[in-house]
């Protein structure tokens, strides 16, 4: 079983040893298990262990250049770290060295152990971690987008319902008020909501107080009557009786 220090998942048929403490993974295919050493508990699992152990990158150490899949460590760090005894990490060691999937560099102060080939043992994990990311990076994009998106949408409906409550006020024929908002919304897209209520204005102020001969908001709307120039001469003439049938289409909102 692996120490404590790490622990195993299974992603896509591929393992993936985690680092506690937000360390990071490895990567780790499931080919491992036809490998020559994997029935050999300690040197299967001090391999392993070197996989963890080397950088990921290339580094200095002391004046010492470390490449990428290389480390520094002793015999009795290692023997100390996988809580076994120094002949048996040289033991496997040896083993690993001699089928060269370990190649190691000893001083009287420390030993440089190099994991042959670590590229093709990562380099699958380097391009799984990055596309994780940038469809990561992507799918919160598009989220953050479409929330924003979705927040303006609001904002403008809110914005559109506000306005037209406020030409629905002023305007004082009420009727139909939904059909009204339609039209209001058609409206916008040909003129300002201050040019409407500018022209409902002028539209108000020739009006006689008599509603009787008002069109209905969405007609007034829907005839772009807010462009229209209006008078009190205007105003006593449609004033003036008119026949049943035009009432009724006025009535209507035709």
């Amino acid at each position: 079983m692996p120490s404590k220090e790490f622990y195993l998942t299974l992603v896509a048929g591929h393992f993936f040893y985690k680092m506690d403490k937000g360390q990071g993974f490895i990567y780790l295919n499931r080919k491992i298990l036809s490998w020559e050493w994997y029935d050999d508990i300690n040197t299967c699992r001090l391999f392993i262990h070197c996989l963890l152990k080397a950088n990921h990158t290339n580094a200095k150490w002391h004046g010492h250049n470390i490449e990428r899949g290389e480390f520094i460590t002793s015999i009795s760090k290692l023997s100390e770290e996988l809580n076994t005894s120094s002949q048996s990490i040289r033991t496997s060691l040896k083993k690993l060295k001699k089928t060269k999937e370990l190649t190691s560099k000893s001083t009287n102060k420390f030993t440089a152990i190099k994991v042959v080939n670590y590229s093709d043992y990562q380099c699958q994990k380097i391009s799984t971690n990055k596309q994780t990311q940038n469809e990561q990076q992507t799918t919160n994009k598009r989220l953050t987008t479409n929330n924003n998106d979705n927040n303006n949408n609001n904002d403008n409906i809110k914005n559109k319902q506000k306005d037209f409550e406020e030409f629905w006020q002023k305007y004082d024929s009420k009727k139909s008020k939904k059909t009204a908002f339609k039209a209001y919304e058609k409206a916008l897209k040909s003129a300002s909501h201050k040019e409407i209520l500018e022209g409902l204005q002028r539209f108000v102020n020739t009006r006689n107080p008599d509603k009787t001969y008002w069109k209905h908001p969405a007609t007034w709307l829907n005839q772009e009557c807010w462009s229209d120039e209006y008078s009190q001469e205007q105003n006593q003439q449609e004033q003036k009786p008119d026949s049943f049938l035009n009432y009724l289409i006025r009535q209507e909102g035709l």
